[in-house]
């Protein structure tokens, strides 16, 4: 046995020499020796983001002051011991939008609370009350009172953003504080069923219960989104708000407390492959089906005034993309009034 391995090994190790000089020429034929480290070395350095990797710890300490905690009482009665009540705390996260106390979280980690207290990245526990809330967008506009100089984050454009762009989450996962995570940006226009306005980004980043409404930094240091859902039968998948969304959300919150959306009066489906030949249109064809109008509604005008299916293809790239339309336009296609939606 061991005379016959002899072979083998000898084999084995010209084969192995034969691939190390093609991968060497491959490299760099022109250098006579040390070709192979040398470009070996080359490669890691064009592949291996050692910048955005090493600035990931001057980019936590920078942006951790503009994240607080949100604690929360909820108090209820309890249903089957009559004139006794219960307390629930929660908790949650948030980023500080002006100087003066302005606090961007998630609806749902303030709703029914009794009692809401901002922790600051100094230590301060601040009482924090609720200018307005959108259960629609899950976005809550709180307001501490007396303080100032607080360090408020930058908005970014999540439009702007790219799939595969490093992306940072800080929060308070299980009261975890200041917990700093990273990952990339998995994708964009992610539709979960939480909602009519689903347009969420995906992100590997590690989030978990009380991530929620905390901030989703690009490299650069810029929101470009508010953290909210996870997948629960997956690890690696969460979701976030657009910041260019909470934009619009927290503006309308702090000028009226509640937000106006417009109204359109329409069903609208998507262009399916076999919605595409049942209406014998060209297969790269896009856009969405307008499959019904409701009568005397803001839409009738245009597609008529009787409640019946409509396969009208428009320029639109998905229905998501009606929901931008009514989102950005608080005003309906006609004169009727605006629907108020707090």
């Amino acid at each position: 046995m061991l005379k016959s391995s002899k072979p083998v090994l000898a084999a084995t190790l010209f084969v192995t020499g034969l691939a190390v000089g093609t991968l060497s020429s491959h490299f760099d034929t022109s250098q006579p020796t040390g070709g192979l480290e040398n470009a070996v070395n080359k490669v890691v350095q064009q592949v291996s983001p050692q910048s955005d990797l090493a600035s990931f710890n001057q980019l936590a300490k920078q942006l951790k002051p503009s994240v607080v905690n949100i604690s929360v009482v909820k108090r209820g009665s309890a249903p089957f011991y009559p004139g006794r009540s219960f307390e629930l705390d929660g908790q949650g996260s948030g980023l500080i939008l002006t100087s003066d106390g302005e606090i961007l979280t998630n609806a749902h980690v303030v709703d029914g609370a009794s009692e809401i207290v901002v922790k600051l990245h100094d230590g301060r526990e601040i009482p924090a009350n609720i200018v307005g809330t959108d259960s629609t967008t899950d976005l809550a506009l709180l307001k501490m009172e007396n303080v100032s100089d607080l360090q408020a984050v930058t908005l970014g454009d999540s439009e702007a953003l790219e799939v595969g762009e490093w992306v940072m989450a800080i929060g308070n996962p299980f009261g975890l504080e200041e917990t700093v995570t990273v990952g990339v940006l998995s994708a964009k226009g992610r539709v979960i069923g939480a909602g009519p306005y689903d347009d969420f980004l995906q992100t590997d980043t590690s989030i978990n219960p009380g991530n929620s409404g905390g901030p989703l930094f690009n490299i650069k240091g810029e929101v470009v989104g508010i953290n909210t859902a996870i997948l629960k039968q997956g690890q690696g998948i969460g979701f976030s708000i657009p910041v260019n969304l909470a934009k619009q959300i927290s503006d309308q919150l702090r000028s009226k407390g509640m937000v106006t959306r417009g109204y359109l009066g329409i069903g609208i489906q998507p262009l399916t492959p076999a919605l595409k030949k049942s209406l014998s249109l060209a297969p790269e064809t896009q856009g969405a089906i307008v499959a019904s109008v409701q009568p005397q509604g803001p839409a009738a005008p245009l597609y008529g005034q009787e409640s019946l299916p409509w396969s009208r293809a428009q320029k639109w790239r998905s229905p998501s993309s009606e929901i931008e339309m009514k989102r950005k336009h608080r005003w309906s296609l006609t004169s009727a009034p605006e629907r108020n939606e707090a």
